[in-house]
């Protein structure tokens, strides 16, 4: 058991030296938000306010807006206007965009990513030297 705890140990080591090699393209990030296919991802909002409405089958009839169909603003735009919804839900949903939605992601971070170093408190140094 030790040495397979050893080898967890350099993998994870080895994780974060390659993590500290990954560099983002903040142009691309933007490009890839401001791209019309993008506005799938706004379906997962519609979804949850679907739900908070009690409205039969939200996952699946969203899935049938979604699967094989090109998704673009006029699309999402379309969909939220034919629900049932509250008008302050209604433009809720309808200021939404691509780069404005980040639904639970900072929650998730804050939850469950751990500070840099957590993992092996100066580890990652050790290694290098």
């Amino acid at each position: 058991m030790g040495s397979a705890f050893g080898h967890v140990i350099v993998a994870l080591i080895s994780i974060g030296r390659g993590l500290e090699r990954v560099e983002l393209s903040q142009q691309r990030i933007a490009a890839d938000l401001d791209d019309e296919a993008a506005w799938e991802v706004l379906a997962e909002a519609v979804q949850t306010v679907m739900r908070r409405h009690r409205m039969a089958q939200p996952y699946e009839t969203l899935k049938k807006l979604t699967r094989g169909h090109a998704v673009d603003r006029k699309t999402i735009e379309q969909f939220v206007a034919s629900l049932p919804l509250k008008e302050a839900d209604r433009r809720a949903l309808l200021r939404l965009t691509p780069r404005t939605y980040v639904g639970l992601a900072s929650e998730l971070v804050e939850r469950f990513v751990p500070a840099p170093g957590a993992i092996a408190p100066g580890a990652t140094e050790a290694r290098r030297k």
